[in-house]
């Protein structure tokens, strides 16, 4: 974000990008289930689904997909909460502003 944008475009560039973040959180999300159903299914010497699903969390590809699911899960996280902030920053100014005018009223 350029440090010559107003308050208001940071904000909504802010925004964008968390929602960016947000539909990258999902997808992987989705991707990781995905790797987990067919891992899942490979898996036809278990006694039951409980041993089958405990067994697929502990293979490698699992694994890598859970991992990049928690990774853009934190930046969404991140990305919304850098938008949160800007957005209180502009309320702050706005009752800043507020203020200031009726204080000058009351003059």
């Amino acid at each position: 974000f350029g440090a010559n944008r107003t308050l208001g475009e940071r904000i909504a560039e802010a925004l964008q990008a968390a929602a960016e973040k947000k539909a990258a959180a999902f997808r992987t999300e989705r991707l990781y289930k995905r790797t987990f159903a067919q891992v899942l299914l490979m898996i036809t010497d278990a006694k039951n689904v409980a041993e089958r699903e405990a067994r697929a969390t502990t293979m490698q590809a699992v694994i890598e997909a859970e991992d990049r699911w928690i990774s853009a899960q934190t930046s969404w996280n991140i990305a919304q909460a850098e938008a949160d902030g800007l957005q209180v920053q502009f309320e702050e100014w706005r009752t800043r502003e507020a203020t200031n005018r009726a204080e000058m009223s009351l003059r």
